[in-house]
Protein backbone atom coordinates (compact mmCIF):
# COMPACT_ATOMS: atom_id res chain seq x y z
CA UNK A 1 0.00 0.00 0.00
CA UNK A 2 1.19 3.41 -0.72
CA UNK A 3 2.52 6.17 1.44
CA UNK A 4 -0.89 9.07 0.76
CA UNK A 5 -0.40 12.45 1.79
CA UNK A 6 -1.95 15.56 1.06
CA UNK A 7 -0.13 18.79 0.20
CA UNK A 8 -0.89 22.45 -0.61
CA UNK A 9 -0.74 22.85 -5.21
CA UNK A 10 2.09 25.15 -6.05
CA UNK A 11 3.28 26.65 -9.08
CA UNK A 12 5.28 23.15 -9.81
CA UNK A 13 2.34 21.42 -10.43
CA UNK A 14 1.27 23.50 -13.24
CA UNK A 15 2.49 20.99 -16.02
CA UNK A 16 0.17 17.66 -14.09
CA UNK A 17 -2.35 19.52 -13.02
CA UNK A 18 -2.52 20.99 -17.03
CA UNK A 19 -2.06 17.17 -18.06
CA UNK A 20 -4.58 15.54 -16.22
CA UNK A 21 -7.54 18.45 -17.12
CA UNK A 22 -6.98 17.94 -20.83
CA UNK A 23 -6.94 14.46 -20.65
CA UNK A 24 -9.95 13.36 -22.95
CA UNK A 25 -11.93 11.44 -19.96
CA UNK A 26 -11.56 14.51 -17.94
CA UNK A 27 -12.50 16.67 -20.96
CA UNK A 28 -15.96 14.85 -21.50
CA UNK A 29 -17.25 14.98 -18.04
CA UNK A 30 -16.29 18.64 -17.32
CA UNK A 31 -18.24 21.49 -17.87
CA UNK A 32 -16.21 22.89 -20.57
CA UNK A 33 -14.61 20.47 -23.23
CA UNK A 34 -12.34 22.44 -24.81
CA UNK A 35 -8.30 21.88 -24.45
CA UNK A 36 -7.12 24.33 -21.62
CA UNK A 37 -3.65 25.98 -23.56
CA UNK A 38 -0.61 26.08 -20.99
CA UNK A 39 -0.07 29.95 -20.94
CA UNK A 40 -4.66 30.14 -20.04
CA UNK A 41 -3.91 27.36 -17.42
CA UNK A 42 -1.27 29.09 -15.71
CA UNK A 43 -2.79 32.13 -15.30
CA UNK A 44 -5.54 30.73 -13.95
CA UNK A 45 -3.44 28.15 -11.37
CA UNK A 46 -1.43 31.46 -10.42
CA UNK A 47 -5.20 33.15 -9.53
CA UNK A 48 -6.51 29.97 -7.49
CA UNK A 49 -3.20 29.84 -5.72
CA UNK A 50 -3.34 33.64 -4.54
CA UNK A 51 -7.07 33.85 -3.78
CA UNK A 52 -8.52 33.77 -0.05
CA UNK A 53 -11.67 31.91 -1.07
CA UNK A 54 -9.98 29.21 -2.76
CA UNK A 55 -8.20 26.03 -2.36
CA UNK A 56 -6.20 23.61 -4.24
CA UNK A 57 -4.78 20.17 -2.96
CA UNK A 58 -2.73 17.83 -4.53
CA UNK A 59 -2.66 13.75 -3.36
CA UNK A 60 0.59 12.28 -3.76
CA UNK A 61 1.00 8.44 -3.48
CA UNK A 62 4.93 7.72 -2.59
CA UNK A 63 5.55 11.48 -3.26
CA UNK A 64 3.90 11.10 -6.82
CA UNK A 65 1.09 12.97 -7.55
CA UNK A 66 -1.94 10.80 -8.46
CA UNK A 67 -5.10 13.76 -7.68
CA UNK A 68 -6.17 16.74 -6.96
CA UNK A 69 -9.47 18.39 -5.49
CA UNK A 70 -9.67 22.17 -5.32
CA UNK A 71 -12.70 24.18 -3.46
CA UNK A 72 -14.54 27.38 -3.66
CA UNK A 73 -16.14 29.27 -1.39
CA UNK A 74 -19.71 29.83 -2.47
CA UNK A 75 -21.36 31.29 1.04
CA UNK A 76 -20.91 31.18 4.70
CA UNK A 77 -19.38 27.66 5.17
CA UNK A 78 -20.25 26.54 1.99
CA UNK A 79 -17.42 25.78 -0.61
CA UNK A 80 -17.92 23.81 -4.37
CA UNK A 81 -15.74 21.23 -4.73
CA UNK A 82 -14.21 19.56 -7.94
CA UNK A 83 -11.84 16.48 -7.70
CA UNK A 84 -9.79 14.71 -10.46
CA UNK A 85 -7.46 11.75 -10.32
CA UNK A 86 -4.66 11.07 -12.59
CA UNK A 87 -5.86 8.67 -16.02
CA UNK A 88 -2.87 5.93 -14.60
CA UNK A 89 -4.34 5.77 -11.16
CA UNK A 90 -7.91 5.66 -12.04
CA UNK A 91 -9.92 2.92 -10.20
CA UNK A 92 -7.87 2.51 -7.08
CA UNK A 93 -10.61 5.11 -4.43
CA UNK A 94 -8.11 8.10 -4.69
CA UNK A 95 -10.26 10.08 -5.63
CA UNK A 96 -12.88 9.52 -3.07
CA UNK A 97 -9.59 9.32 -0.67
CA UNK A 98 -8.20 13.13 -1.65
CA UNK A 99 -12.11 14.51 -1.00
CA UNK A 100 -12.17 12.66 2.41
CA UNK A 101 -8.44 13.76 3.75
CA UNK A 102 -8.79 17.30 2.24
CA UNK A 103 -12.62 18.34 3.56
CA UNK A 104 -10.86 17.53 7.01
CA UNK A 105 -8.29 20.04 6.14
CA UNK A 106 -11.48 22.55 4.99
CA UNK A 107 -13.40 21.73 7.98
CA UNK A 108 -10.82 22.57 10.87
CA UNK A 109 -8.98 25.67 9.14
CA UNK A 110 -11.80 27.53 7.14
CA UNK A 111 -14.90 26.40 8.97
CA UNK A 112 -16.51 24.36 6.49
CA UNK A 113 -19.43 23.02 7.33
CA UNK A 114 -21.31 21.97 3.78
CA UNK A 115 -19.31 21.04 0.38
CA UNK A 116 -21.47 21.05 -3.02
CA UNK A 117 -20.29 20.15 -6.63
CA UNK A 118 -21.71 19.26 -10.05
CA UNK A 119 -21.30 16.16 -11.56
CA UNK A 120 -21.57 15.34 -15.66
CA UNK A 121 -24.87 12.32 -14.73
CA UNK A 122 -23.28 10.00 -16.95
CA UNK A 123 -19.66 9.97 -14.84
CA UNK A 124 -20.40 6.65 -13.12
CA UNK A 125 -16.85 6.88 -11.65
CA UNK A 126 -17.17 10.53 -10.12
CA UNK A 127 -20.56 9.49 -8.56
CA UNK A 128 -19.05 6.59 -7.13
CA UNK A 129 -16.47 8.59 -5.63
CA UNK A 130 -18.55 11.03 -4.40
CA UNK A 131 -20.63 8.61 -2.64
CA UNK A 132 -17.77 7.49 -1.24
CA UNK A 133 -16.49 10.63 -0.17
CA UNK A 134 -19.74 11.45 1.68
CA UNK A 135 -21.91 13.09 -0.78
CA UNK A 136 -25.71 12.47 -1.62
CA UNK A 137 -27.35 13.36 -5.08
CA UNK A 138 -29.25 16.47 -4.45
CA UNK A 139 -32.39 16.20 -6.75
CA UNK A 140 -33.93 19.75 -4.96
CA UNK A 141 -30.83 21.34 -5.82
CA UNK A 142 -31.12 23.04 -9.85
CA UNK A 143 -28.56 21.70 -12.33
CA UNK A 144 -27.96 22.18 -15.67
CA UNK A 145 -28.33 19.04 -17.49
CA UNK A 146 -26.72 16.83 -18.04
CA UNK A 147 -24.93 17.79 -14.42
CA UNK A 148 -26.56 17.14 -11.10
CA UNK A 149 -26.05 18.76 -7.95
CA UNK A 150 -24.41 16.62 -4.99
CA UNK A 151 -23.96 17.71 -1.21
CA UNK A 152 -21.56 16.43 1.59
CA UNK A 153 -22.09 17.71 5.31
CA UNK A 154 -19.05 17.99 7.08
CA UNK A 155 -20.55 18.82 10.72
CA UNK A 156 -22.78 15.48 10.35
CA UNK A 157 -25.68 17.62 9.91
CA UNK A 158 -27.97 16.43 7.29
CA UNK A 159 -27.37 17.88 3.70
Amino acid sequence: MPELTVRAATEDDADVLLRWRNDPVTRRFSRNHDVVRPAAHAAWLADVLAAEDRVLFVLEADGVPVATARYDKVGPGTWESNAAVAPEARGRGLGAEVLVRTQDVLRERWDAHTVVGMVHEDNVASLAMLRQAGYVVRDDVPAEPPFVAVACSLSGARV
